[in-house]
């Protein structure tokens, strides 16, 4: 599925331009929760809310993918 969808075409765009995205843990049940929350974070719309590089998104993946203590 696609992070933004509506009845129509001008629903679509509307969504973008608010940035209403569906979470992507409700579409992909299958995914791990640290990783659903890993991928929201890319997606956000403000810049200073995504990571700054593809290391810094790479970091925050290991530690999303890294086995948690009990």
């Amino acid at each position: 599925g696609y992070p933004f969808v509506g009845d129509s075409v001008e629903a679509v765009v509307s969504a973008h331009l608010t940035h209403t995205l569906i979470p992507i843990g409700e579409a992909r049940t299958d995914l791990p929760p640290a990783v659903a929350d890993w991928i929201m974070k890319l997606l956000q719309r403000a810049p200073a809310d995504r990571p700054q590089s593809a290391y810094a998104a790479l970091d925050l993946l290991r530690a999303a993918s890294a086995p948690q203590p009990a």
